[in-house]
């Protein structure tokens, strides 16, 4: 089982990726056949909330959210589950800026790949921002 700092380092190489928007450097940190799913209803906030495919769901997102500052602000590990508590920067390609915080809840197989990841955010928001992006 990995140690908490290898699991805490591995959520942080995945949203360094992701801050970068770099799909293919954030694709090595997942496992096949991981999913992802932000909690709220799919038909509010305008794409499929999941559970889906990890890299499809992670993917379309990075298309439609640019992330551009992050803060880590609570964390909570246990064996090969790690739940954060995230301020983050985040604006689509025609939007100001917004400050907004995010919890996920990132599992682990034993070679430190993720398996799942569950997002909670504010999903009014995120549906705002994409209904915005998307028009």
């Amino acid at each position: 089982m990995p140690d908490r700092s290898a699991v805490l380092a591995a959520v942080d190489a995945a949203y360094a990726a992701r801050q970068r928007s770099d799909k293919k450097e954030l694709a090595s940190h997942f496992a096949p056949g991981a999913t992802f799913r932000i909690v709220g209803r799919s038909e509010l906030m305008g794409f499929d909330a999941g559970p889906i495919d990890a890299m499809a769901a992670i993917g379309g997102l990075i298309d439609l959210f640019r992330f551009h500052r992050m803060e880590r602000l609570h964390v909570a590990i246990e064996g090969n589950v790690a739940v954060i508590h995230w301020r983050i920067e985040v604006s689509t390609a025609d939007s100001k800026h917004e400050i907004t915080e995010l919890c996920d809840i990132w599992t682990f197989d034993d070679n430190l790949k993720v398996s799942s990841v569950v997002e909670f955010g504010d999903t009014g928001l995120i549906a705002h921002m994409a209904a915005a992006a998307t028009a």
